[in-house]
């Protein structure tokens, strides 16, 4: 090899050496793209627990541009409801939306919100969803430590109401000897409790049952009335907020624990921002639920609190059995409830 060429191939090869150096050390971020996040839950586009997460993925993009490809899968298109918790904490996918009920074999204490008539009204479920509170913050370590998934948010399902045929039901002397339907554990041992037979169904069920006559009451949530057009087959409706149907947004933590402390502060901003938002745009959707069912000819209806006291009496046990079930953590957030409670309801000093 002549010089000059010895020269240029010694200059081509120390490129070559520069170049692998460049793979080594930034490869992973000059030349892997955006990283992918693919986020699962089980309502449609249409839904406001599908804009959360839009408005969510949103935000990413406009703090990080190009960093994230985050794609969103609805309607249950990747895993059922109760499959979302096992599916993020192991990695089989990066994020999704789970009810917080379908934790409560893993986590008993998760159960205190559905407990009937513990959070009735917008004040306490506020002071209680914050990341801070003594209910919710023993809760999101308990989910962390239990599955493997880190928290991001919560978001609201709306109030809970009960639909009659007939004459409301704003008593449990209401339900007593009558066939209720009901989705979830929980609600089935309190209509029990109250002398009613539970039915459970889920909720695209409905509408066939109180059409039929098969179930004469109904328990569910305000946004479902609307949806399958319940006033079709329904006369009342009453507001119990007996129970809060809490949805959680969780991400993989070890996806989570690889991202830079910046990406991190951006999205637990951008989670903060869409609970907030969506908490309080759920309520103004639940007041345009009531309206539309009152046009469409329902009688609506709300619970006195000498009404409530009866739920609660009625309802007693289950709160004995929830400390029993859910031990330690279980009375931690009690604990938890009651500080709430009294800050909730403290005359102001001045």
């Amino acid at each position: 090899m002549i010089p000059a060429q010895r020269g240029n191939f010694m200059a081509l090869l120390k490129r070559a050496y520069f170049a692998a150096a460049l793979v080594l050390v930034f490869g992973s971020a000059a030349f892997a793209g955006p990283q992918q996040i693919r986020v699962t839950l089980q309502l449609s586009e249409d839904s406001a627990l599908y804009e959360s997460v839009a408005f969510f993925k949103d935000s990413i993009d406009k703090e990080l541009p190009g960093a994230f490809d985050i794609q969103i899968f609805p309607s249950a298109k990747l895993y059922k409801p109760n499959e979302v918790p096992h599916a993020v904490g192991s990695g089989a996918i990066e994020m999704g939306a789970a009810l917080l009920a379908t934790y409560v074999e893993t986590i008993p204490a998760t159960d205190i919100f559905t407990l009937p008539f513990m959070f009735t009204s917008d004040t306490m479920l506020r002071a209680a969803t914050l990341p801070e509170s003594g209910i919710r913050g023993p809760i999101d370590k308990a989910i962390l430590a239990a599955t493997g998934a880190r928290v991001l948010w919560w978001f609201s399902s709306g109030p809970s109401i009960v639909l009659a045929r007939g004459a409301p039901v704003l008593t449990p002397a209401d339900v007593a000897k009558k066939t209720v339907r009901v989705a979830g554990t929980s609600i089935a041992e309190m209509v029990k409790l109250c002398g009613g037979t539970p039915v459970e169904m889920g909720g695209d069920q409905q509408y066939e049952a109180y059409k039929s006559g098969s179930v004469e009451i109904g328990v569910t949530a305000l946004n479902v009335v609307p949806a399958r057009q319940l006033w079709e087959v329904m006369q009342s409706v009453t507001v119990t907020n007996h129970v809060q149907n809490e949805f959680v947004w969780v991400i993989n933590e070890k996806v989570w624990q690889a991202l830079p402390s910046d990406q991190r502060k951006v999205f637990e901003r951008a989670a903060r921002a869409s609970d907030q938002l969506f908490r309080t745009k759920v309520l103004g959707v639940a007041k345009e639920s009531l309206e539309l069912a009152r046009q469409k000819g329902m009688k609506v209806h709300d619970l006195s609190e000498a009404q409530i006291k009866e739920w609660k009496a009625c309802a007693t046990p289950m709160l004995s059995a929830f400390l029993n079930k859910s031990g330690k953590l279980g009375q931690t957030v009690m604990n938890g409830y009651r500080q709430i409670l009294v800050e909730a309801y403290r005359t102001p000093s001045r």
